[in-house]
């Protein structure tokens, strides 16, 4: 029941458009932000993830993309940089000279999704929200499509970059 359950949701994210859990896409060269305040490099856009590394203040980085998490100094704003050798966030808060890249619009290894945020389809009609009651669902322009239909205290939608290690999987 569980992997049934787990493939039609991977097919109907693939024929929106959202790409869970794939590795980014490069972004066009001389794509770069200067991180202007030494910065933690997280694993996911919000303060509750881990950080693998400090990046130092007037580093020049590659950036592939930006998406809104969790806010800190008061911006939602964050960019998915690539910084010794690994891929990370940082708050758009500790970058001047902001990059022109596009929305992130996929999970990569290790990221999350936490309760109140989510990931949109490339054109911008579809959505896939982890909702405040624990809830995911994806959404299309007429309403929602597809839910899990759990009630648990908020969790993130992935973690250790597998959604078999999710909670709202396991509880399936």
């Amino acid at each position: 029941m569980t992997r049934k359950w787990y493939r039609g949701l991977l097919l109907l994210l693939i024929v929106l458009g959202v790409r869970p859990l794939m590795t980014p896409a490069l972004a066009a060269s001389g794509d770069a932000g200067d991180v202007f305040t030494t910065a933690a490099l997280l694993t996911c856009s919000d303060t509750r993830c881990s950080a693998t590394a400090t990046v130092p203040a007037g580093t020049w980085v590659p950036t592939w993309c930006w998406r809104d998490g969790g806010s800190y100094n008061g911006t939602p704003r964050w960019f998915r940089i690539h910084y010794g050798g690994q891929d990370g966030w940082v708050s758009a808060s500790q970058m001047s000279s902001q990059p022109t890249v596009p929305y992130c619009n996929n999970l990569a290894v290790g990221e999350a999704l936490f309760a109140g945020q989510a990931l949109w389809s490339p054109n911008g009609a579809y959505s896939l929200a982890m909702q405040n009651d624990g809830n995911l669902v994806i959404y299309s322009p007429s309403g929602a499509l597809w839910a899990s239909n759990t009630s648990a205290s908020p969790a993130p939608v992935a973690r250790k970059g597998s959604f078999h290690e999710a909670p709202w999987v396991r509880g399936v």
